[in-house]
């Protein structure tokens, strides 16, 4: 082979190499936290883990994106939440003030974090953790499509320790 022709195989190789390691969608933010994919804008550890019992609260506004609702439960079921209540159990809050549901921005502010608001439309908030001594998930988007994301990478974040089913304290912000 001539030297030319090596030499540009050499930089064809660098360059695919270089836009794999940058175009890389799925490297956890924080040391202890789950991978999650497309790799969310800023994602670190809050509180404590939210164990999931089998029965859960699910707050939603009269807005709330019914497909990702829909999903949402498809989710729970799948790792045995089958029974999801809107009275009993950890509380997960879905969809924000775009969906009429003014208490996901509500919890946010009592756990100290920054809501949706400034984010381009397809934005959310994931956080889940101990809020106002409660377990509290939070899945609050700009808008419909943000709280369809928050949804999905919720979905990311559920760990199974054998029977047990939990979601580590983290905070996102995307």
């Amino acid at each position: 082979m001539s030297r030319r022709l090596v030499r540009g195989l050499v930089v064809a190789a660098l360059v695919l190499a270089a836009g794999a390691a940058v175009n890389s969608p799925s490297v956890a933010a924080a040391p202890g936290l789950p991978t999650v994919s497309p790799t969310p804008q800023d994602m670190r550890p809050f509180s404590h883990q939210v164990m999931l019992p089998a029965r859960v609260r699910l707050v939603t506004g009269p807005g709330t994106d019914s497909s990702a609702l829909s999903q949402l439960t498809d989710v729970l079921s799948s790792v045995g939440v089958h029974t999801v209540d809107r009275g009993a159990g950890a509380s997960i809050w879905v969809g924000g003030a775009a969906e009429d549901n003014v208490g996901s921005g509500t919890q946010l502010t009592a756990a100290g974090l920054r809501g949706p608001a400034g984010l381009p439309s397809g934005g959310y908030v994931v956080a889940a953790g101990t809020i106002s001594g409660q377990p509290e998930i939070v899945l609050d988007g700009v808008d419909a499509t943000g709280t369809f994301y928050a949804v999905q990478t919720f979905r990311q974040l559920i760990e199974r320790h054998g029977k047990s089913v939990s979601v580590p304290g983290v905070q996102i912000r995307d």
